[in-house]
């Protein structure tokens, strides 16, 4: 490691010089951008190298400074053959994104707890003992073939319409994104740089217009491929209860709540407590789509605007799963999912209940959190009296942020003595978002097509007001729930892919599920990258309709506990 160190802390210098010497004026801002960040590594490579005493840990360090070496070989080369400007502001943007990730990350990664799970050797007891409750799959032989296939159809579609949103009408944005959809269609290589150089430094707002847009765009394509449902249908659920992060659970007043401007006058107090088949006035209620292999008492495309009671005599199912989606926080939502979950609630038998969480940066934490808790309270105390599934038992399910919701939500009712779930499913779940942190697998992300460190970073930003929080509260982390409220979860499964840039944190929350004792197991997918669910389409993944699958499986292994 310390001939790496020296190399590194060497080449740095002599990038700066080169760099300096470039006079060409439509590359100064990037070369200054560029010469910030690496004077800034340099400082901490030298700070930390002068002073270290033992304390840098090998593992991680030599992983950092390795992927450090590689930009900065790469870097010289650019700069020693700069030819066209456009093209190397280009790169130069895209190379100094990484490096202030880099820099982000370089302390916390050359003084990263030795004793971290990652850092041991797979000999070590933990890691035997974690081994008892882990299954590792390889999905198929061609599996990086068929994601490289994929993430360069992803790219043209981020490219194009990343490059419409720049027309200043919207009239513009449409024609060019139809036009740069046939341009980048028959160019790849392009295609993967224009992607690359808009999360070089995206926006929230223009990073959510592109994945909204990618998602209506390629989710128009492949609806007509979706599997076909018995019933699919978005109810509005009332706030029964007080916000999430308050610590009553007693319910709010019907009459005065201000979750009640659509309150039907005359009526009994049950009344407030009905869901309803449109928006209220002020959009306060919570959507929910409901899938269902059979019809839903008393909710049919021809009912009224509210729902009636139902009879006993009309209950259907006695399960259900509810189902919070992916997004980072800041888009998506139940129809973006339905590629698996229509395969979910098929499969199963009984009705799965997608959440439609208010998004962020709009709606920061807790309000997408407080929308998941207010459908889970509703369909706990009301489900049986309005939807004729008597007594069901729940299996609360997630993605991506959404398994991080899942999970806060999981610790949000056992903190509050609250019913909890069944089960609990996590398909790569963001149990960690704390920001100033290292973790092996995050590195990957600097390289990531799908869900690049600068994504992860502006959905972090785009959801917290103060990211400090993150580091204590574990409705915003559930990795750092303390052990008490852990050793109370219900049965856990969890899935995650090698290549996922969440995979370490699903590990070390695995353990410590574990080591409290939860019945937990999680299936870890060889060579797999991040949102493995939603590419079972077509033009997706082939390999991941065993995923989608197995996701099938382990929620009925839930179901039957």
């Amino acid at each position: 490691m310390n001939d790496l160190f020296e190399t590194v802390v060497e080449r740095i210098p002599s990038i700066i010089r080169a760099s300096r010497k470039i006079k060409d004026p439509n590359l100064k801002g990037f070369i200054s951008e560029l010469l910030y960040h690496l004077n800034q590594i340099n400082t901490t490579l030298s700070d930390n190298y002068s002073t270290s005493n033992g304390e840098l840990n090998p593992v991680s360090s030599s992983v950092i400074l390795e992927l450090l070496n590689s930009y900065l070989k790469s870097i010289a080369s650019l700069i020693e053959n700069l030819k066209d400007s456009t093209k190397s502001s280009r790169k130069l943007r895209i190379f100094a994104s990484k490096l202030q990730t880099i820099n982000e990350y370089l302390e916390f990664g050359l003084k990263f707890d030795k004793e971290d799970l990652l850092c041991l050797n797979t000999e070590n007891e933990r890691w035997k003992k974690l081994g008892q409750v882990i299954e590792y799959v390889k999905l198929a032989e061609d599996l990086e073939a068929q994601i490289s296939r994929f993430l360069a159809n992803v790219a043209k579609g981020q490219a194009f319409i990343s490059r419409g949103l720049k027309e200043p009408t919207k009239l513009r944005k449409r024609l060019m994104v139809g036009l740069y959809m046939i341009w980048y269609g028959l160019q790849k290589t392009k295609a993967i740089e224009e992607t690359e150089y808009f999360y070089s430094k995206p926006n929230a707002a223009a990073a959510k217009t592109v994945w909204n847009m990618l998602d209506s765009t390629l989710g128009g394509l492949h609806k007509v491929t979706l599997p076909s449902i018995n019933f699919n249908k978005v109810i509005f659920l009332p706030r029964l209860a007080r916000e999430v992060t308050s610590d009553e659970l007693v319910s709010v007043n019907l009459k005065n709540s201000v979750h009640y401007v659509d309150q039907i006058h005359n009526e009994p107090i049950i009344g407030g407590s009905r869901f309803t088949l449109e928006w209220d006035e002020g959009k306060v209620r919570v959507p929910v789509r409901v899938l269902s292999p059979g019809p839903i008492t008393q909710i049919s495309p021809k009912s009224s605007k509210t729902c009636f009671c139902v009879p006993d005599s009309e209950v259907h199912f006695d399960k259900l799963v509810l189902h919070i989606h992916g997004g980072g926080f800041i888009s998506m939502s139940s129809s973006s999912h339905q590629s698996y979950t229509r395969k979910w609630a098929n499969a199963l038998g009984f009705p799965v209940f997608s959440i439609d969480y208010r998004l962020a940066p709009e709606h920061k934490f807790p309000s997408a959190l407080d929308d998941c808790w207010q459908a889970y309270y509703w369909l706990v105390n009301y489900s049986s009296k309005f939807l004729g599934i008597k007594d069901p038992k729940i299996i609360l399910a997630g993605d991506s942020a959404g398994g991080n919701l899942a999970a806060a939500l999981t610790i949000k009712l056992i903190s509050a003595g609250y019913r909890v779930p069944d089960g609990l499913f996590l398909a790569y779940p963001a149990v960690n978002l704390i920001k100033e942190r290292f973790s092996f697998s995050l590195v990957q992300s600097l390289d990531d097509m799908l869900v690049p460190h600068t994504f992860l970073k502006l959905c972090l930003e785009s959801y917290l007001e103060d990211s400090s929080a993150a580091e204590h509260n574990p409705l915003i982390s559930p990795l750092v729930a303390p052990n008490d409220v852990l050793e109370m979860f219900p049965p856990v499964r969890m899935m995650v892919g090698t290549k996922d840039p969440l995979h370490d944190d699903v590990l070390r929350f695995c353990e410590r599920l574990l080591d409290c004792g939860v019945d937990v197991g999680l299936k870890v997918y060889e060579g797999l990258i991040h949102g493995g669910l939603s590419f079972c389409i077509k033009g997706g993944i082939p390999a991941c309709q065993s995923f989608v699958q197995d996701s099938i499986e382990l929620l009925r292994q839930l179901s039957e506990i």
